[in-house]
């Protein structure tokens, strides 16, 4: 029944690994991983690589710029123009009442569609000077402070919550690796236990019942030492998390 159980289990698994990553479901059944523990130190204990206290600096740099700029209302915009064009023709006709020549009949008669005769070439700059803006850049600029005292005040909120996380996520690191270790010494306590039963079973000293009792305590205890590693490697990935560390080559 157990068996039967855990093949089922087994084939979800696979397409639900299969259905994540596009990988063939083949490929997924012949892995056949050995859970590790992750060893992980950290060194030096900081939360500065968060991708959300980098993001309230940049957003007090942004503000920072903002005050800058508005301080400088006064100083005149400054605004370069050029252009060119020419001087000539467009649709014209050029004509006369007498004959170019006399007795030949010629006279000048000509459409000047587009006749380009000389270039302009014009530049120029262009000053806006406000004198008075009503104290419009004063209050942008005490506007602008109070948005920079809110994201001060978000950023140490943060730091505190960062700092809880990271030392919350340290302790229940250091358990996980304690447990991993009580039950590595409670798995070689039943193996030993089931030696003993099973020498005592073949010279007739102790029943059938007690010897498979024996083997499920080896059997449990296996089981609650390949979970103290599962929960110490998602520990340890809890941690590297807290201090933005998460890559593969860790793992």
């Amino acid at each position: 029944s157990k068996m039967v159980e855990y093949e089922g289990k087994k084939e979800l698994l696979i397409t639900q690994l299969h259905l994540l990553t596009g990988i063939e479901e083949e490929r997924i059944a012949l892995i056949n991983p050995n859970l590790e523990k992750i060893e992980y130190l950290v060194i030096d204990e900081s939360i500065d690589n968060r991708a959300e206290l980098k993001a309230l600096d940049f957003g007090m740099k942004a503000i920072d710029a903002k005050i800058k700029a508005e301080k400088t209302w006064w100083i005149p915009k400054v605004q370069a123009m050029t252009s060119l064009s020419y001087m000539g023709f467009y649709n014209t006709n050029l004509s006369s009442s007498k004959e170019l020549m006399p007795g030949t009949g010629a006279k000048l008669d000509y459409d000047l569609t587009n006749l380009n005769l000389l270039p302009i070439f014009q530049a120029g700059i262009g000053f806006k000077w406000d004198v008075f803006d009503g104290n419009e850049g004063k209050h942008e600029i005490e506007k602008a402070k109070i948005d920079r005292e809110i994201l001060e005040s978000k950023k140490t909120d943060a730091e505190r919550k960062l700092q809880l996380n990271l030392a919350n996520n340290q302790t229940n690191y250091n358990i996980a690796n304690a447990q991993v270790d009580l039950k590595a010494t409670a798995k070689k306590i039943a193996k030993n236990a089931l030696t003993q039963a099973e020498k005592e079973f073949r010279y007739g000293l102790i029943k059938s019942t007690q010897l498979i009792e024996a083997e499920n305590d080896l059997e449990n205890a296996e089981l609650e030492y390949q979970t103290a590693v599962f929960n110490q490697r998602r520990a340890a990935i809890e941690l590297m998390k807290s201090t933005q560390n998460l890559n593969a080559e860790k793992l």
